[in-house]
């Protein structure tokens, strides 16, 4: 009759041997986790834990019981890896990041895909810029303008939208002027009758809206 050989043991979760449980190459073996350990004499480490080569066969590499399938080609210099969110993995190349520009110079509607543009108004003339409803876009969509001449440019919200701090006020008319001009002119106002609110921007100054959510959007400059 052949002889059973057992190794030291432990079926509690998570009990690790410490060094003067295990002796040099002796292996100890956590049958509740599932986990084989040894001794270098000083140290005691899981085996298999950290591999310094790892090499897998033909028909590809998974791991999490195959939830997550790792591609089975190099790839290409500078791609990375991806996940189509069902697990599979493959390789990707960076798209690079680039705003788009619009050049206004009449007035103009602002969809939700211009909210990541610079909008660069180019007139002198009075323009109105109408800015999509709040239901086609997401909190912390933004709309970036930037007057290169002096002008008025009126701010025109959609639907039911306002500005923050003032549910009747969807009209904002920014005065772009000069940095000389803008010392005498008073910051903020709204028109108590029309509900407009009038504010003053320095020329070449970036003037952004903020969509936060709830129908509401902010000025920011």
């Amino acid at each position: 009759m052949s002889s059973i050989i057992t190794l030291k043991r432990s079926s509690v979760a998570g009990k690790v041997p410490s060094s003067s449980n295990v002796s040099q190459g002796e292996l100890a073996l956590n049958t509740q986790d599932g986990r084989l350990y040894s001794s270098n004499g000083t140290d005691v480490f899981e085996v298999g834990a950290s591999p310094h080569s790892l090499s897998v066969g033909a028909g590809g590499f998974n791991i999490a019981n195959g939830a997550l399938a790792f591609p089975t080609s190099d790839g290409s210099a500078n791609q990375f890896i991806k996940t189509d969110g069902s697990g599979s993995l493959s390789f990707g190349t960076p798209s690079p990041s680039r705003q788009a520009i619009h050049i206004v110079t009449s007035d103009t509607l602002l969809d939700s895909s211009d909210h990541d543009s610079a909008v660069i108004v180019n007139t002198t003339n009075n323009v109105t810029i109408e800015l999509d409803e709040s239901t086609n876009l997401v909190t912390g969509d933004k709309f970036t303008i930037l007057p290169v001449k002096t002008t008025t440019i009126t701010i025109q919200l959609d639907g039911t939208d306002y500005f923050m701090g003032s549910p009747s006020t969807s009209t904002l008319e920014i005065s772009v002027m000069s940095e000389a001009q803008i010392q005498s002119f008073q910051d903020r106002t709204i028109d108590s009758e029309t509900g407009v609110m009038s504010v003053a921007s320095e020329l070449h100054s970036k003037i952004e809206i903020l969509y936060v959510g709830g129908r509401k959007f902010v000025l920011v400059k």
